[in-house]
């Protein structure tokens, strides 16, 4: 075997394993389908936020967020995790517990996330 065949067989070798790690490492995203079911009522906020992530940083949109429903558009107050196109709400009682929660896709957002958006999500800030 020459030696450029061989330093390329060593290349490659080396690059599985790499791209193994960087798939793992990878941040997976938290607002999802089958994490917005996990949230139940009397949870609390701490617990919430272990599943979900800390509350993103307030936004002039956030707390109220307008949704059809069968009796026409109501309107839903609370906190939002919001990542690419999925939104799960929560609205917390007084004592900081889990009221009322929803889960839903917003498939022809404009919202996007930032970079430092992303960044702060990665470091859980």
């Amino acid at each position: 075997m020459t030696r450029r065949r061989l330093l390329l067989l060593a290349l490659l070798v080396a690059l599985v394993p790499l791209g193994f790690a960087a798939r793992m490492l990878w941040p997976r995203p938290a607002i999802t389908w089958e994490n917005g079911a996990k949230i139940r009522e009397g949870m609390t906020r701490s617990e919430v936020e272990a599943i979900l992530g800390r509350t993103p940083v307030p936004r002039h949109t956030d707390r109220k967020i307008w949704h059809s429903t069968p009796n026409g558009p109501e309107m839903f107050v609370g906190d939002y995790w919001w990542e690419g196109n999925m939104v799960v709400i929560v609205a917390f009682d007084d004592e900081d517990k889990v009221r009322e929660t929803q889960t839903f896709e917003v498939p022809d957002s404009r919202r996007r996330d930032t970079f430092l958006d992303m960044v702060r999500h990665w470091l859980h800030f």
